[in-house]
């Protein structure tokens, strides 16, 4: 089929296309995006966690005066508890963002500069055999 192309025919050496580079800079692509949403997760875990520190120090603060009774007694110890629990909330989505999405993200990106590691040295590796094979050859024009 015209105009079709094949990975196989762009692999080595081609001004316009070139395979190698191509896995390259996907790999490059692939592990700047896993980056940038492990910092905005990091951030969102940060402010999560502020949050819930500040709202439960604001919980206790809170000092309801001895002689307040009744129903206005009733409701700040609610509002007292009602920050205490968002507070308690908050933390454990911090710790939970933390620990569900960003260390599975840093064990991801460790993975993949081990891979690109171990995929850089098999390139370069059959580059120079390719280029040794090539200096060998004999070209008749």
């Amino acid at each position: 089929m015209p105009g079709q192309l094949y990975f196989a025919d762009n692999f080595w050496e081609n001004d316009q296309i070139n395979g190698t580079t191509v896995l390259t800079n996907r790999m490059r692509d692939a592990k700047h995006s896993c980056e940038l949403l492990k910092h905005i997760y990091e951030a969102r875990a940060s402010i999560e966690q502020e949050y819930g520190q500040r709202m439960m120090q604001m919980a206790q603060d809170i000092r309801v005066p001895d002689e307040e009774t009744g129903g206005v007694r009733d409701i700040i110890d609610a509002v007292q508890q009602g920050l205490e629990s968002t507070a308690e909330n908050k933390l454990q989505l911090s710790e939970a963002i933390r620990s569900n999405l960003v260390l599975p993200l840093s064990n991801l990106i460790q993975g993949q500069k081990s891979i690109k590691a171990q995929t850089d040295s098999t390139i370069q590796k059959s580059l120079s055999a390719r280029q040794l094979h090539v200096s060998k050859c004999i070209y008749i024009p």
